[in-house]
């Protein structure tokens, strides 16, 4: 990997391979400087997911898909929170550069330990909705039927270091408006039950849009503060008034 990062730009040394002759020295100390400067970045990592890197992990990923669809999670869920964890500690690195390389190893280590903190229940809340409120949809005259009903409200903290998922029960053939309010460090993003990645690495402050599939939507929170950060959500539903026939 440090190789791969080395030669990365260097045209001019492309099939040069470091010698111990005088010429190569001060070469050889930039290739020392860069191996030295990714060793302290992988600190970070756990002995346990250091020992990980360099194993073939597609069936890995395979196996990580199926976890979470059984947490009611999809697998689009963990790629966002790990971007974020990658991004927050190598923001020099473009993530559309990480694919096909020796740096999508120290990716998937960072997946790795979300995914057992995931495991451990650390990360995801299930937010309810009160079943006497959906219940009211079909209930309600037809004069509110298409009324806005506020459904959820939930506040909590988030850091760096995994973030956090909201698992939200919605069902289909619904207009939603979500209010997020946060600090700028903070991003958010929203995923289908499918897996759609719905808007990602947001900080605006809603998103509105129909509901087309039923299930568990994701809503993921990543902060790039040192520090734990406040944020608030708001879910404001209504049903989809069908359309008017001439």
């Amino acid at each position: 990997m440090i190789d791969e990062l080395f030669y990365e730009g260097r045209s001019d040394l492309q099939g040069k391979s470091l010698t111990r002759a005088p010429g190569d020295a001060a070469l050889r100390e930039e290739w020392d400087r860069v191996a030295a400067i990714w060793l302290d970045r992988l600190e970070v990592l756990s002995p346990n997911a250091r020992r990980l890197m360099g194993q073939d992990w597609e069936p890995t990923r395979q196996d990580w898909k199926a976890e979470l669809l059984k947490l009611d999670m999809s697998y689009p869920t963990l790629r966002v929170l790990t971007d974020a964890r990658f991004y927050n500690l190598f923001s020099d690195i473009e993530l559309s550069s990480v694919n096909g390389t020796r740096l999508e190893q120290v990716w998937f280590a960072f997946a790795s330990e979300i995914m057992e903190k995931i495991r451990q229940g650390n990360v995801h809340d299930f937010l309810r909705i009160d079943d006497d409120l959906e219940t009211s949809f079909a209930t309600d005259s037809r004069s509110n039927l298409y009324d806005k009903k506020r459904f959820i409200e939930f506040q909590s903290k988030v850091d760096s270091d995994v973030g956090r998922v909201l698992i939200i029960p919605l069902n289909s053939n619904r207009n939603a408006d979500f209010y997020f309010e946060a600090p700028t460090s903070v991003q958010w993003s929203l995923i289908s039950p499918k897996g759609e990645v719905l808007l990602e690495g947001s900080t605006s402050e809603s998103w509105s849009g129909r509901l087309t599939e039923e299930g568990y939507y994701g809503l993921v929170v990543a902060s790039s503060s040192n520090g734990a950060e406040d944020f608030a959500l708001t879910v404001d539903l209504s049903l989809v008034s069908p359309t008017s026939t001439p």
